[in-house]
């Protein structure tokens, strides 16, 4: 999980939300060190009265582009989402919010800029009980499209903790092709608050787990490394495998209880699959 702070106690500016989205991407901003822990996800429950400028296009479509995928919260304006930014601007995932009946929230912005919908009443979130300075860590009940949001960021960590090749835009047609359809009587349609309430568990079941195979003793890019990584087999038939520097090493016992994502195939065990 990695915390950007963008705003302060008395708002903020654009400029700095931009920056900040560059940084947790792991793109180039002056006079910052580089991020050596690029985020997949960015979430972005914050957002301003306004179509989307060009500066924020432009900051999303360098995102997108790194492979990284942003969410954000429609808005509590209870008007349409297409005039509010970050909500309306493109390649960008909008989530409205919906009450406990599935129905629109009361305040959610909503309309042809939302993609998905997620609940957002009632959410118990954290909070600090500091008035002035940093107080205790504390729980309340909120309710917003900022609640709403992380639900579906939350999701899309889990898709891609999976599939880690997964598109933005693959990311978000897997979402709304296995929404949960809004409940009959609800307020909200599929032109009001995007394709449906976000599934997690049929979200996640839909992805296919990237699978790694490569000869014992060869040098390769292993996802969960995220680098080059070398495999080897002990006599015993047990699974070594680090990465480039040999700072991690991960080791599969090969008695029959290897974990799902690891396997051996192959009769003298000369390939391993990773999933």
């Amino acid at each position: 999980m990695l915390h950007v702070r963008v705003l302060g106690a008395c708002r903020g500016f654009s400029a700095d939300i931009i920056d900040g989205m560059r940084w947790a991407a792991g793109l180039a901003v002056p006079g910052v060190p580089a991020n050596a822990y690029p985020a997949r996800v960015l979430n972005l429950s914050l957002g301003g009265q306004s179509r989307c400028p060009s500066s924020w296009q432009s900051v999303i479509n360098d995102v997108t582009a790194r492979g990284a995928v942003v969410v954000v919260a429609a808005g509590n304006a209870n008007q349409d989402a297409a005039n509010f930014t970050p909500a309306g601007c493109n390649g960008v995932i909008t989530v409205a919010a919906t009450d406990r009946d599935g129905s629109r929230a009361w305040f959610s912005n909503f309309g042809a800029a939302v993609e998905i919908s997620a609940p957002g009443v009632n959410v118990i979130s954290t909070l600090n009980d500091g008035t002035t300075r940093p107080g205790a860590a504390t729980y309340n009940s909120m309710s917003g499209t900022s609640m709403a949001a992380p639900h579906v960021s939350g999701v899309v960590s889990l898709m891609l903790s999976r599939n880690s090749s997964l598109t933005p835009a693959q990311v978000l047609a897997s979402l709304q092709q296995t929404a949960r359809r809004f409940p009959s009587g609800s307020t909200c349609t599929t032109s009001l608050c995007g394709s449906g309430i976000v599934d997690a568990a049929a979200a996640v079941a839909a992805v296919s787990p990237k699978k790694f195979q490569f000869a014992i003793g060869a040098q390769a890019t292993v996802g969960q490394f995220g680098g080059p990584a070398s495999v080897a087999v002990a006599p015993d038939g047990t699974v070594y495998v680090a990465d480039s520097g040999n700072h991690r090493i991960q080791r599969f016992s090969a008695s029959g209880t290897l974990p799902q994502r690891v396997g051996v195939i192959g009769q003298r065990r000369r390939t391993v699959q990773l999933s």
